[in-house]
């Protein structure tokens, strides 16, 4: 299926009874850079419903099994650094990204995709409770 010009990032996250918050991060088999669950849209997509198909794809979690929080951050990435740019048309410079989170709970990734899930304690202060 065509991709259509837009991005979507899914963090995944949990927090523990200690406190602590933990992010979750695939390691990608082709270049082994870490990364979130990423990818683009398909044409009739929505974000959301973009967001919760890479979702399943790159992590297995099923959308009844998880609530994606849709976070109020966009940004744009330049077309030409994307492999799609061939199929969006020539006066198209920047392709929108949109941002999701996860919470992870317990549960473990069964990735597809031949990716490894490492998940990264820590209490910045933006979570600390007061």
């Amino acid at each position: 299926m065509a991709r259509a010009p837009f991005q979507v990032q899914v963090l995944a996250f949990r927090r523990s009874p200690d406190d602590m918050w933990a992010f979750g991060l695939l390691r990608r088999s082709d270049d082994e850079a870490w990364q979130g669950i990423a990818g683009r849209g398909e044409y009739g997509e929505k974000p959301f419903e973009a967001a919760m198909r890479e979702t399943e794809e790159e992590a297995g979690w099923r959308a009844s099994q998880v609530t994606l929080f849709d976070l109020d951050t966009f940004d744009c990435v330049r077309a030409d650094c994307l492999g799609a740019r061939t199929q969006w048309p020539a006066e198209l410079y920047v392709v929108p990204q949109y941002y999701f989170a996860i919470d992870a709970g317990r549960r473990i990734v069964k990735s597809k995709v031949g990716r490894t899930y490492q998940i990264q304690r820590t209490k910045p202060a933006a979570f600390q409770s007061r």
